[in-house]
C-alpha cells in the first residue's frame, strides 16, 4: 500500500482525481529488489482518498505527468502574449491608491473618536459618586466609541494587509515575468520551491484521464490557468504545439 510522504513533487495539489475531483497528493512506493536494494516509485494519489479512503488511490505517474506540465508550460512561455499580460497584471497589482487612501481617512475618524473617549473618561471623573445613572451614560457612550475605534483599526489592518498582498503579488509577477524568457534553461538548475512558484502562478489545476491503465490514467487530459477566459483567448495557438484553448482551459 503507498504511503504519503514529503517530497518533491511539483504538481501536488493541482492535479484533480479523474473519479471524483479531489487534489491529489504525492506519494512514494517503497519496493525492495532481490539484491536488497529500495526502489523508491513516485506517485500522485487521490487526496479523498489519502484522508479518508472514501475514494481509490487512482495512482498517477509522477514522471510521466510531470514531463508534459514541464513541456507545456516551456512551450506556453514562448508566447509573446503571455509576457504582455503578465506585464499589463504586474502594472496594476502595484496600484495601492484606495488601500492607502482607507487608511489615512480612517486613522482620522480614530484620533477623533479617542478625544472624545478621552473627554469621556474626564467626565466619569466629574459625575457625581451618587449620580449612578449619568456614570453608566457616559460608561456606555466610552465602550461605544471603543468598539468604532477597534472596528477602525480592523479595517486598517485589512487594508494594510491587501497592500502587502499587492507587494508580494508584483514581485512574484516581477520574477516570473523574468523567468520566463528563458524558462526551460531556468528550471534545469532552479531549486523545487522556484519551479512551484513558476507553476502556481500560470496553472490552477490539471486534469487527467480517467482509465483502469496507470500510463493512460498519468496523460494530462486539461488544464485551468491562473487567467480569465478572456486573458486566455489572447494567447497565440501556434506557439503551443496542438494544444488549444476555451473557457479558461487548456485541452492537449
Amino acid at each position: 500500500m503507498p504511503k504519503t510522504r514529503k517530497s518533491e513533487h511539483l504538481l501536488s495539489g493541482k492535479i484533480l482525481c479523474p473519479v471524483c475531483g479531489t487534489p491529489m497528493v504525492s506519494t512514494i512506493t517503497s519496493i525492495k529488489r532481490k539484491d536488497g536494494t529500495i526502489r523508491n516509485n513516485h506517485y500522485y494519489q487521490c487526496g479523498l482518498y489519502n484522508n479518508t479512503k472514501t475514494c481509490k488511490p487512482n495512482l498517477v505517474n509522477k514522471e510521466i505527468v510531470d514531463a508534459q506540465a514541464k513541456q507545456f508550460l516551456f512551450d506556453f512561455s514562448k508566447d509573446p502574449k503571455l509576457q504582455e499580460l503578465i506585464l499589463n497584471k504586474l502594472n496594476k497589482s502595484i496600484d495601492s491608491t484606495a488601500e492607502n487612501e482607507i487608511i489615512v481617512r480612517v486613522k482620522k475618524e480614530i484620533k477623533t473618536l479617542e478625544v472624545k473617549i478621552d473627554n469621556g473618561y474626564t467626565l466619569l471623573l466629574e459625575i457625581d459618586s451618587k449620580d449612578q445613572i449619568s456614570k453608566d451614560r457616559v460608561k456606555s457612550m466610552i465602550i461605544s466609541l471603543e468598539e468604532k475605534v477597534n472596528k477602525y483599526r480592523n479595517t486598517i489592518t485589512e487594508a494594510q494587509d491587501k497592500i502587502f498582498i499587492m507587494k508580494n503579488e508584483s514581485k512574484i509577477a516581477s520574477d516570473i515575468s523574468k523567468i520566463l524568457s528563458n524558462l526551460e534553461s531556468y528550471f534545469s538548475d532552479a531549486p523545487y520551491e522556484k519551479q512551484k512558484n513558476v507553476l502556481d502562478y500560470l496553472i490552477k489545476s490539471i486534469t487527467v484521464h480517467n482509465d483502469l491503465d496507470i500510463k493512460k490514467r498519468s496523460i494530462i487530459s486539461g488544464i485551468t490557468l491562473q487567467f480569465s477566459s478572456e486573458e486566455v483567448s489572447q494567447f497565440n495557438f501556434d506557439t503551443l504545439n496542438n494544444v488549444w484553448f476555451t473557457c479558461g482551459r487548456v485541452h492537449p
